[in-house]
């Protein structure tokens, strides 16, 4: 269990840092205190269709995890990919060739007052040090309630949402 832990999220991403997935959860325990500004980074067109022709997402659905359709570049951008996931759900993931690699935190704009991921908002945010190394992430915890929201009025104030990614390397 964390007390205080300050972060650097643009540090992190540039010093290519991860969280220690038992060490650090999100929601529940005593808040994460961030330090720097708290910014989404912006993606190039091209940036964006390279990391998506790499990196998936999946997501769990029933007690299993799933690969989702294929996106186009203006969904990446603008749908939240976890919305209408029964729907988009393509190949059940087999887990004997998923490996966890690290977790990171992501901010997600808090456009509509609800928790709405983008593909590009993760994408934009990968450390440089787990591109070459993963092929899909999930978000496995994200603000449920007022009290999540709560937790992180740094976040809030400026208009995002934090999620926990975890990342996975295919063998």
């Amino acid at each position: 269990m964390i007390t205080k832990t300050h972060l650097n999220l643009e540090r992190l991403r540039e010093e290519r840092i991860t969280l220690d997935k038992h060490d650090k959860k999100l929601y529940g325990n005593s808040p994460i205190l961030f330090e720097g500004e708290l910014i989404i980074p912006k993606i190039s067109r091209e940036k964006l269709k390279n990391l998506y022709a790499s990196i998936k997402p999946i997501v769990t659905y029933k007690d299993s995890k799933y690969e989702l359709r294929k996106f186009s570049l203006e969904d990446l951008k603008t749908k939240s990919y976890i919305w209408y996931k029964e729907k988009d759900l393509v190949n059940e993931v087999d887990l004997d060739h998923l490996y966890e690699s690290d977790v990171f935190i992501c901010l997600h704009k808090n456009d509509l007052g609800i928790f709405s991921p983008t593909i590009a908002e993760v994408l934009s945010q990968v450390p440089n040090n787990l591109i070459e190394r993963i092929n899909s992430f999930e978000i496995v915890e994200y603000p449920k309630t007022t009290r999540d929201i709560e937790m992180y009025p740094e976040a809030n104030e400026k208009g995002y949402y934090l999620s926990l990614v975890q990342t996975y390397m295919k063998m």
